[in-house]
This record gives structure tokens, sequence and C-alpha cells, in this order.
């Protein structure tokens, strides 16, 4: 039986082997205050390719119930061909988000923030969450341990690995030099926040394994993740299925 994973990137919903170069200013954010009676901040980091657009049931979801959103674009160019500009882009991210949570922590003084990382966006919910005291809580859907592992196995990005491969690139080299991006490398400073994590074993985008390797790290780090494992949906619906209906993670009216 075909994956819907694999059947997703046959037909080619979704970009594939097209590399957008990425503009000066590339970093776009959305910010929404919610209902004043509601302190909590929710902190979106969306997957590959999003824009608010594609984001936009899981912000409605999060004002309707009354809490304030902060929501992140990651377009195509932040992965690319150059490990280089791919480890600025995200640092670049990071560096914005860490200085634009911390102003808006001063002034609208949340009782709670709440980091979510999809997909890709994992990486940066990693990173901002660790060593970050503003963070209270870390969702992470259909993660990877690691962004060149996860790019170097995955079904989508295998046009991306063969450009590395032609540089000379192995994955050994890649993970070196994005070894401070990687979402296993930034748990540290998760200490006394709540983690979860939504994978699955059909997943062939951020494959499986990788997901489980980061839960595993997690744990090895003292971490007490709360896993939830599904056998079928694969990578895209996994992700979709937490857009449209997020209550599991954020608490209804």
């Amino acid at each position: 039986m075909i994956s819907f994973d694999r059947l997703v990137n046959w037909v080619k919903l979704v970009p594939t082997k097209i590399e957008m170069m990425l503009p000066k200013k590339f970093i776009k954010r959305e910010f929404c205050l919610g209902k004043k009676k509601k302190k909590e901040l929710y902190v979106l980091f969306p997957h590959w390719w999003s824009t608010y657009k594609t984001t936009v049931f899981i912000k409605h979801n999060i004002l309707s119930a009354g809490y304030s959103y902060l929501g992140y674009e990651l377009p195509g160019g932040i992965l690319s061909g150059d490990a280089g500009k791919t480890l600025k882009s995200f640092l670049d991210i990071n560096q914005d988000a860490t200085r634009y949570l911390k102003k808006l922590a001063k002034k609208h003084k949340f009782s709670k923030i709440n980091v979510v990382g999809v997909s890709l966006g994992g990486v940066n919910a990693c990173m901002l969450t660790n060593n970050n005291r503003l963070v209270d809580t870390v969702d992470l859907i259909a993660p990877g341990n690691c962004l060149a592992e996860a790019m170097w196995k995955g079904g989508r990005t295998q046009w991306l690995r063969k450009k590395y491969e032609k540089k000379g690139v192995s994955l050994k080299k890649l993970k070196e030099a994005w070894s401070e991006i990687a979402p296993e490398n930034n748990l540290g400073g998760f200490g006394g926040k709540r983690v979860c994590v939504k994978l699955s074993k059909a997943d062939e985008v951020v494959p499986y394994s990788c997901g489980k390797s980061l839960v595993k790290k997690m744990r090895a780090c003292g971490i007490k993740p709360l896993v939830e494992t599904n056998d079928v949906l694969g990578h895209y619906i996994t992700a979709f299925k937490f857009y449209l209906d997020p209550w599991d993670i954020i608490p209804p009216k």
C-alpha cells in the first residue's frame, strides 16, 4: 500500500526540487493579542514552506480560545544546498524570536508561554525553549533529532542530499556544520518544562527513526516527554491534524 507521504511527493502537492532565494529581510512574524483575561501566549514555528495562509486554522483556534498568538513563517529558502546560509537562517530566526519574545513578555506579562514546533519548525522550537526561563511548555509535532539527518534520510529532501554529495559533503560533515541548531543538542535547558512529542511510525518525510532518536535523547537528558505515536497517519496528516484540531494540547474555552 502506498503511504500518503509518498503519494504527496509523487504528485507534487508540496514544493520539491525548488530552491527559493531568501531576501535580506526574510523573517516574518505575526502577533495577535488574545482576550485580556487569559494571559497565555502560544508561539508557533510551523512546517517548511509555511505562510500565514497555511497556519490560519491553528491561529484561529488559539485566538478563539482567548489566548495570544505569535506565529512565524518558514520560507523554502531557509533550507538549501548551502550549509552556511542554512545555518545562518535558523540562527537569525532564533535571534529574532528570542528578542521579540522577551519584549512581548515584558510588555504583556504573560503568565504562561507555550512553544509549538511542527516538522521543520521543531528546530527553532527547541532552540527557543532551551535555557529560556520565559518558556513553560514545548510541543513538537513530527520532529526530528537533527536537521542534517532528517534532510539526509527524508523522502522529500533527497534532491538536497544529492546537492551536498556532489560537493563532497557527507552526513557526518553536515551534522558537524549544523550541530548548533540540532534539536538533540538543544535540550540541556529543558529542565522543569512540560514537553510533548507527537510522532508517526508511517512518517517518511522526517523519518520516524529521527523522532524516536530525539525522544531517546530527551530521556537521556532527564526529560520526561509525553509521547503520542500513531501507526498510519504519516508526516503530513499528523501535522495538519494538529493544525485543524489542536485541543489535546491547547485547552478549549
